[in-house]
């Protein structure tokens, strides 16, 4: 690329700039640091590819070609100084006028016809003194002067041939032989007849002597001998360069560094952030590097030897350090006023986060193009940089996840009875914010090029030790995803903890029973889908589902209080039932889009008001039907067996008691006078119906009844599924004046149906008082008479 395609180039990016100036937000957020990311980000980079247009060769071309057409080009003058302005300063040569910058660098006058200096230049390309014959390399080289010359492929050809017609420059190598002093003697007589030998090492098989001196170990020659030869010239000017370079570049480099102070970086409370208005670094120090670096690039392409600035970048370790203490601090600072400006609306219609997030993951935008332009080349070292860069992301990924929580925390609204929390969109905005940075964190430090450095550590030492870095990092990574999550469950937890009081105070007037004309449901409704409705339409649908899931358990902590209490204060089975109403209607209320809702969380609650709205007989049988599962899952018994069969007709039940199998001794015999009674449940729908019983049957632990009972029933009484027949199995006592309890079993109506004509062999069993809901709620109906004498016979039964 020639000078005058370099400067358009300049000229058509600083236009850009121009033309896409940082908005008033970018301003704010740049001000309080002075656009550091920026500086050692975008911007170093967009300077460091300018000076590679300057420094570029066919032995170090740059990745892309820009294209720049000239009547795209448009140069403007600055109206005021701005960060483009300093840019411009910057970039500038000192021999460019500011008055008129284009006329300076766009003039064409030269002092040479352009064919003359073509010509020229083809010569010295055909005839380039020290590079080595590589046809391939001057092709490249002549093609490149057509393009920037812009030479039709005829008048090329003709000039070329001219070119080539030249004479070629003679170059050799003068070499003068004069003497040698204090010779080995070779020969008996005490000394040598030498001679000299000379050869170029390229050309070894082209060997030269000098003439030889008989009989001395002090020869004089004085004679000469000329080489016609081709030197690598510009690897020669190279290691000469190098040499200087390194002479003056290092201490200087060195010093630097060295003098730069520890700065103090907070830890992971954040509890302050240390001042930046004096924490300032230029970026001369990694202009020089980058500078450096491509030098050496270079370098290793012309040289074979080893070159002095191989080891260049270690002189910028400190400095490299030191910036990465700043960054952190920057980091900080400028998230947290990135908090501070964000007005918490969404950027735009497409997405569901609003600024901050934005200018945190552009924050980590520089990071990476510095870290990337920064290309450190010994392997331990890098891994050391990006270990500290992962871990000052993942820091400042938690810091933004706290302040934002903070933030946020500030904004509630109150209704007009200052008790009713407003839901905003201010604070779903906020939940999206940290998920969407926690959820970029993973590929963002992937493209940091992280599993490229592990692998070139575990070449470099052992895969063990590559693997235990890799560990290191990842869990590095993981705790700061698992800090930001519980951040953000922590943020919903708030949310949901805040609209409990409201949800509760519609719950319990809604379960009035004297407040039937009440419009609590309509306000708990309108306060529900107004919520919901702004979390749905804000949150994302992970976050929409964490919320539901959070006020689900808030939800049944409300619930749980309100039966609790409202047990003490004996309220009657009505209030419940309302109560279970209004959660029914809620649920309902709760199922949004294709979120699933999962109210799984409330079964248990939704049980117990299961319970406590029934009436008492109808908790009674409740308890009767959660008896009969368990003996349908009881493998064994220690009581015994009882074997029936029935057989319904169209107004009847033939019932019929077979057997028992292994009872339980009663008497001191090791008999049992068994006989068996059955009653049909629930009671209150077989009114008028009495139980039927056998006979006894005396010293018998294996009973035969074989009774058939005729049940007369209406079409309600078949019907009914959950009606059953509970089985009593009792020991008839020697004078027939009362009767020991054996065990009991049920056999549903349904059961019967299913088996009807076949026999039916149930488990005997003890009704245990156990913990269960059912019993809980009858137990709390302390003024029901009903209720206390069913405990009391349970009580009877159990302990017997």
């Amino acid at each position: 690329m020639d000078e005058e395609q370099m400067w358009k180039g300049f000229f058509l990016k600083l236009h850009e700039l121009k033309m896409n100036p940082p908005t008033e937000h970018e301003y704010q957020l740049q001000d309080g640091d002075g656009g550091f990311f920026e500086k050692f980000g975008s911007l170093l980079r967009q300077k460091s590819q300018l000076n590679e247009n300057i420094l570029r060769t066919p032995l170090s071309s740059l990745k892309e070609d820009i294209q720049i057409e000239e009547n795209e080009l448009i140069i403007e003058k600055p109206n005021h100084a701005d960060p483009i302005d300093t840019f411009v300063e910057e970039i500038l040569p000192p021999w460019a006028p500011t008055n008129d910058i284009g006329d300076t660098v766009f003039d064409s006058g030269t002092v040479m016809n352009v064919e003359d200096l073509y010509e020229e230049i083809l010569f010295e390309i055909y005839n380039n003194i020290g590079c080595e014959n590589n046809e391939g390399r001057i092709e490249s080289l002549v093609g490149f002067a057509q393009d920037a010359f812009k030479i039709p492929n005829s008048t090329h050809l003709e000039i070329s041939e001219v070119a080539v017609r030249k004479e070629p420059p003679n170059v050799r190598l003068n070499i003068e032989i004069i003497k040698a002093e204090n010779l080995l003697s070779k020969d008996s007589n005490g000394l040598s007849d030498p001679f000299v030998t000379l050869y170029l090492e390229s050309r070894n098989s082209h060997r030269y002597n000098s003439s030889v001196k008989p009989a001395t170990l002090n020869p004089i020659w004085e004679e000469h001998f000329s080489f016609k030869i081709q030197l690598n010239y510009s690897a020669i000017l190279y290691l000469l360069y190098d040499s200087k370079l390194n002479e003056i570049c290092e201490p200087i480099v060195k010093d630097v560094c060295n003098n730069i102070k520890r700065l103090d970086v907070p830890d992971d409370q954040f509890e302050y952030l240390p001042k930046i208005d004096n924490l300032n670094m230029g970026t001369t120090l990694f202009e020089l590097y980058l500078v450096l670096k491509r030098y050496v690039q270079l370098g290793k392409s012309l040289c074979t030897d080893e070159l002095k600035m191989s080891g260049f970048y270690q002189w910028f370790e400190t400095g490299v350090t030191h910036w990465l203490d700043i960054s952190i601090i920057k980091a900080l600072n400028r998230i947290q006023k990135a908090i501070d400006l964000d007005q918490l609306k969404a950027v735009d219609e497409t997405v569901k986060y609003s600024s901050s997030a934005v200018d945190t993951l552009s924050i980590f935008y520089q990071i990476k193009i510095f870290w990337q332009q920064l290309d450190w080349p010994e392997v331990e070292g890098c891994y050391t940089f990006i270990a500290k860069i992962v871990n000052d992301l993942c820091r400042c990924c938690i810091f933004y996840a706290q302040r934002m929580s903070q933030r946020v925390e500030k904004l509630t609204k109150l209704g007009d009875n200052n008790k009713i929390f407003i839901l905003s969109e201010e604070w779903c905005l906020a939940i999206n914010n940290m998920d969407y940075i926690r959820q970029s964190l993973p590929s963002f430090i992937k493209e940091l090029g992280i599993d490229n450095v592990i692998q070139k550590l575990g070449e470099y030492r052992t895969n063990l030790e590559a693997d235990r870095c890799s560990s290191t990092i990842n869990a590095v990574i993981e705790n700061a995803l698992d800090t930001e999550r519980n951040q953000i469950v922590e943020l919903i937890e708030i949310v949901s903890h805040k609209m409990a009081p409201p949800m509760k105070l519609y719950l319990a007037e809604g379960a009035e029973v004297l407040h039937k004309d009440s419009n609590s449901m309509d306000q708990l409704m309108m306060y529900l889908e107004s919520s919901l409705d702004t979390l749905y339409n804000t949150l994302n649908e992970v976050n929409f589902g964490r919320i539901l899931e959070s006020i689900w358990s808030e939800l049944s902590i409300i619930l749980y209080d309100l039966i609790q209490s409202n047990l003490d204060k004996r309220r009657p089975p009505a209030y419940f039932k309302n109560l279970k109403d209004t959660l029914q209607t809620m649920i309902y209320c709760f199922k949004m889009g294709n979120v699933a809702t999962d109210v799984n969380i409330l079964s248990t609650i939704q049980k117990r008001l299961d319970a406590y709205a029934l009436e008492t007989a109808d908790l009674i049988h409740q308890y009767y039907i959660e008896r009969l599962e368990y003996q349908k899952n009881q493998p064994l018994s220690p009581f015994g067996q009882l074997t029936i069969r029935a057989e319904f007709t169209d107004s009847s039940l033939l019932l019929t008691i077979l057997n028992a199998r292994n009872l339980l001794p009663m008497d001191s015999n090791g008999f049992v006078d068994s006989f068996t009674k059955a009653c049909f449940m629930p009671t209150s729908r077989f009114n008028g119906i009495s139980p039927v019983k056998t006979t006894v049957h005396h010293k018998s632990c294996f009973p035969l009844y074989d009774q058939e009972f005729c049940i007369n029933l209406n079409e309600q009484q078949r019907t009914a599924e959950d009606s059953l027949i509970l089985f009593s199995v009792k020991d008839k006592d020697l004078f027939g004046m009362s009767s020991q309890y054996i065990g009991e079993c049920y056999a549903s109506f349904t059961d019967l149906m299913e088996s009807e004509g076949k026999q039916i062999i149930m488990n005997l069993s003890r009704p245990e008082y156990t913990d269960s809901e059912t019993l809980r709620a009858l137990e709390f109906r302390q003024g029901d008479k009903q209720a206390k004498d069913f405990i009391k016979k349970l009580k009877n039964k159990s302990y017997s």
